[in-house]
C-alpha cells in the first residue's frame, strides 16, 4: 500500500513473490503530488513492514558538499575526525559558510545524539571531530551499526545545501559471519559451515581461526577472501555455539575472540 503524508490511501496492490521470494510494484506519483513523507507498507501474513519515502520538489543545488571521514569505521569512545568541503559548481570554494553536523541513531530518531557547528575556511573546508558514544559498548557484539549524519552548509548568501552520510561503528575490529551450507544445521549429520572474517567496513580479512564447538577445538586458515569452512555434527536440536579466536595474517592487530 501507498499512503500520502495526510494518511490518504493512494494505492493497494496484491502481488506474488518470485521463486526467490522477491516481489516488486510500481506507483507513479502525480506531477502535483504534495511534499512530505509517503508511507510504503508491505504485508505478508501476520508480518508487516513499513518504510517512509520523502517526496519534495527538486531544486538545482548551488554548490556541492563533500564528506571525507578519516577512517572507515570507529570503535566506541574513538574520536572521529574528518573534513566537510563545499564548493560552488563554477569552482569557487564556499568560504565562511556555516556548517552543522547532526548525528542520529537510526532514521526514526527525532533528536540527534550530537550536533557540531563550525565554519568553512578560505578553501571551503571545515575539519570536524566528535567522540563516538560509549553507549554502543555491550550493544553490538559481533555486529556493526551506523550513525546517520545530516550535514548542512549555509553560504554567506543564506543558501543551504544538505547531504546525508553515515559512519560505521563496531565494538571490535574484526567481525565473523557463520553460515550453514544448507541454511540451517541438521542434527546427526555432518554440516559444512562457512566462516568469513571481515572488517566492520566490509573488507575481507585473511586470518587464522581457532574454533571451539561441541567441546572440540580446531584451527583453520581463511583464504584471501576471508573465507574458511569447518564441519559440525550437532547432536541435538539446540543452538550450536561457536567460540572463535581470530588472528589476522597481514595486520598488526591483537587476536579478537567472538561467539556465534
Amino acid at each position: 500500500t501507498v499512503d500520502d503524508p495526510e494518511g490518504n490511501r493512494l494505492a493497494r496492490q496484491e502481488i506474488a513473490t518470485s521463486e526467490w521470494g522477491i516481489a516488486a510494484a510500481d506507483f507513479e506519483l502525480d506531477a502535483q503530488a504534495m511534499s512530505g513523507d509517503y508511507i510504503l507498507t508491505a504485508t505478508h501474513g501476520p508480518n508487516t513492514s513499513s518504510r517512509s519515502v520523502e517526496v519534495k520538489p527538486y531544486n538545482l543545488p548551488r554548490f556541492k558538499v563533500d564528506f571525507a571521514p578519516d577512517r572507515t569505521y570507529y570503535l566506541p569512545g574513538d574520536v572521529a575526525r574528518g573534513t566537510v568541503s563545499a564548493n560552488y559548481f563554477f569552482g569557487k570554494p564556499v568560504a565562511g559558510g556555516e556548517v552543522r553536523i547532526e548525528g542520529f541513531l537510526g532514521s526514526q530518531q527525532i533528536a540527534p545524539i550530537f550536533e557540531i557547528t563550525g565554519q568553512t575556511d578560505a578553501d571551503g573546508n571545515y575539519t570536524y571531530e566528535f567522540v563516538v558514544p560509549d553507549s554502543f559498548i555491550g550493544q553490538l557484539g559481533n555486529n556493526s551499526a551506523e550513525i546517520d549524519l545530516t550535514i548542512t552548509v549555509i553560504d554567506t548568501a543564506a543558501h543551504a545545501e544538505s547531504i546525508d552520510e553515515t559512519v560505521t561503528v563496531a565494538e571490535q575490529p574484526l567481525l565473523l559471519d557463520a553460515v550453514a551450507e544448507s541454511g540451517v544445521l541438521r542434527t546427526d549429520l555432518e554440516n559444512i559451515v562457512y566462516l568469513q572474517v571481515t572488517s566492520p567496513d566490509g573488507s575481507t580479512i585473511p586470518a587464522e581461526l581457532t574454533v571451539t564447538v561441541n567441546e572440540g577445538t580446531r584451527t583453520v586458515t581463511t583464504d584471501d577472501f576471508g573465507l574458511a569452512t569447518i564441519s559440525v555434527t550437532p547432536v541435538d536440536a539446540l543452538d550450536v555455539i561457536m567460540d572463535v579466536e581470530m588472528r589476522p595474517l597481514n595486520l598488526d592487530m591483537a587476536p579478537v575472540t567472538t561467539r556465534v
